[in-house]
């Protein structure tokens, strides 16, 4: 997915400047599959731990976005063509300098089993928020299991929710069909069919059969074609510039361009944050991780003066992640002690 930085999509200029207007950012929970990627994805979650700080990583940018957009300025024209200005956008389309954010998550009953009830719990919850609101900010998670058993996946909603979601549902067995409502039949699909599989969604198109084309991940020698590594490497080389919310995120995160992730620090990080307030014999709010908000609100609310200043400055100054500072500069226009100044700018009040 590609569009122009001058002429979007229109293809008016003599030689287009193509941006990519996808971001790839899979995850696996099994580390040694989907390696074609590593290095060549714009991000890359490896293992339960890197999955589960990459779908973090997304939901603060999503939290980001989803201001960004509300305070959007952009005009349209209406029924006499009079152009008309508006503020805030309920939508996403994608446009350089704004890609879609796509994330395919494979073997994610790996993270909704794990071991370890905190990241597995974190995992769920966290997929939960991106089927329902990471869509409208041009966030799209695609998880994917080996088998079509809904219960694998972690929680109630997400398995009651499967029956008006898009599925799609390669080979599905009778178990299958009765968790999702896809009606697929294996025993009439042809022994050399490749690809073949079923649809399911809101409006009933179960019965639908798709065959999709196949092409290896790496070619063997004497091989010709496309393979999967070819396109790792266009995707890997083809320019891409982010929104200020993603750029803020990867900050925060330390995340640079095709990093491989594969730590999950969020617990060690809470629990450092969350050190100060228990001395004090405070407990834990609502914010990011549980932070509290009392005590980043005073670290936050002490840098801000007559002149406006960015999250991003606030940041560097109290040293905190942008979740909490978003969170504590949220906290203090509420209670009349900060006001927003522009669109990345806040100073007291």
């Amino acid at each position: 997915m590609t569009a122009c930085s001058a002429c979007g999509h229109a293809r008016a200029c003599e030689v287009c400047d193509l941006r990519r207007i996808c971001a790839i950012f899979p995850a696996t929970g099994q580390p040694q599959s989907m390696g074609v990627w590593k290095r060549k994805a714009d991000l890359f979650g490896s293992g339960p731990e890197g999955t589960v700080e990459l779908l973090q990583f997304l939901a603060t940018v999503a939290d980001d976005r989803s201001h960004a957009l509300d305070n959007l300025v952009w005009t349209d024209r209406g029924p006499d063509g009079t152009p008309r200005r508006n503020v805030g956008k309920g939508w996403f389309d994608p446009e350089p300098g704004f890609p879609l954010l796509f994330a395919p998550v494979s073997e994610f009953p790996l993270l909704a089993n794990h071991e370890d009830k905190a990241l597995g719990k974190e995992a769920v919850a966290l997929l939960i928020m991106a089927f329902t609101t990471w869509r409208k900010v041009g966030i799209h998670v695609l998880p994917d299991g080996q088998f079509v058993d809904m219960s694998q996946f972690g929680a109630r909603e997400l398995r009651e929710a499967a029956r008006v979601w898009n599925l799609i549902a390669m080979r599905l067995d009778k178990t299958g069909s009765s968790m999702t409502d896809i009606k697929g039949d294996p025993t009439k699909l042809s022994p050399d069919e490749k690809g073949v599989g079923y649809a399911a969604g809101p409006d009933d198109r179960s019965d639908v059969k798709f065959t999709a084309d196949w092409f290896p991940e790496y070619n063997d020698l004497g091989d010709t074609g496309v393979d999967v590594r070819h396109v790792a490497d266009v995707i890997a080389g083809t320019p891409i510039e982010f929104d200020l919310s993603v750029t803020r995120a990867m900050d925060a995160f330390g995340f640079a361009r095709h990093q491989v992730i594969t730590e999950w620090r969020a617990p060690a990080a809470a629990e450092a944050a969350a050190a100060p307030a228990q001395a004090a014999g405070t407990s834990p709010g609502p914010g990011l991780y549980g932070l509290p908000y009392r005590d980043d609100a005073e670290k936050v609310r002490e840098q801000l003066g007559p002149e406006p200043v960015s999250l991003h400055h606030l940041m560097d100054v109290t040293g905190l992640a942008l979740g909490p500072v978003d969170q504590s500069i949220r906290h203090l226009i509420a209670n009349g002690e900060a006001v927003q100044a522009g669109d990345d700018a806040y100073r007291a009040a």
